[in-house]
């Protein structure tokens, strides 16, 4: 139990994360810098840009640690059951429905902001301003909410509906990875042909993918460390997930990946937020000197407002 809330303690700070990370990306672009921007540079917003610190809004590195935290708590939800086979069937049936609902509503909600208020958009980002249309219709956003942003990522109505797709095919692919393992005859290795189908997804998909088994891993490992390792892992973790595309402090990333192959720069970013994500719900979920200061009441507020909301 103390694992879980320390795991709804992450959930509760990775959210608080994401907020900043729309704040910062319809207001102050500057931070991101790889979004086109109509605002004025700003030189502390360059620093903070720089800075290794940037962990604190980075969105993406939050989606990878809620991407491993879902592979983390669906599969401890599935372990406890008495009738694992019912409880997989089950999870199957409700997943979709729990996330449609919010994707659906979030879509009505910019339709009905776009339809009966006139937006200033002039001091926000390019990022924003690009993804609100004044041809909405009602349909529509209920189509896109329910069905483009599960099958395609499409985010036409709410630019950060992208990850649908994932946190839905991830689940099931969760689902489909603990469905082999609850038969002791299962070989193994059929699940492995069946993850070669993702290999020609999209990087990101491929590796919200397979943060879901990653965290089905972790919830299932033995593995443990000294209070300094636990730090540095932690430490790790949350300086790999501030990374930004011309943020000096990531320069040797992308110089060491021009040096491989030229194309591999575009896998600096995603490669690096996913495993910032891995190695920070480890170091929290795993190694008990952060498990015990994730779970003091401070964070469990936090978790406890994220579940709510």
């Amino acid at each position: 139990m103390g694992k879980i809330k320390s795991a709804e303690s992450l959930r509760g700070i990775a959210c608080l994360s994401v907020v900043l990370s729309h704040l910062s990306l319809v207001f102050y672009p500057q931070m991101h810098n790889f979004y086109k921007s109509n605002l004025p540079v700003s030189p502390v917003l360059q620093v903070i840009h720089d800075s290794p610190l940037s962990f604190f809004y980075s969105g993406t590195g939050a989606v990878f640690i809620f991407f491993c935290l879902s592979g983390y708590v669906l599969s401890a939800s599935i372990e406890s059951a008495q009738n694992k086979l019912k409880k997989i069937r089950v999870s199957i049936i409700k997943r979709y429905p729990r996330l449609a609902i919010p994707a659906i509503l979030s879509c009505v909600m910019m339709w009905v902001l776009n339809y009966f208020f006139d937006v200033n958009l002039n001091n926000v980002s390019f990022w924003f301003s690009s993804s609100v249309y004044k041809n909405y219709g009602f349909f529509e956003s209920i189509y896109y909410g329910a069905v483009e942003s599960f099958l395609y990522g499409e985010a036409k109505y709410n630019p950060v509906l992208w990850t649908m797709q994932i946190e839905f095919f991830g689940s099931i692919l969760l689902f489909v990875y603990l469905l082999l393992n609850v038969f002791e005859n299962a070989v193994k290795l059929s699940f492995g042909f069946l993850f070669l189908l993702f290999f020609d997804m999209n990087v990101i998909f491929l590796l919200g993918m397979l943060s879901f088994i990653a965290g089905a891993i972790i919830r299932m490992s033995k593995v443990t460390a000294s209070p300094r390792y636990s730090y540095c892992v932690l430490f790790l973790g949350l300086y790999f997930i501030g990374v930004h595309d011309s943020s000096v402090s990531y320069t040797l990333f992308y110089d060491l990946a021009i040096s491989i192959n030229p194309t591999y720069v575009a896998y600096v970013y995603p490669v690096l937020n996913f495993l910032g994500g891995l190695l920070i719900v480890l170091s929290v979920l795993k190694f008990n000197i952060m498990s015990r200061f994730f779970g003091t009441n401070f964070f469990n507020y936090l978790g406890k407002v994220r579940t709510s909301s």
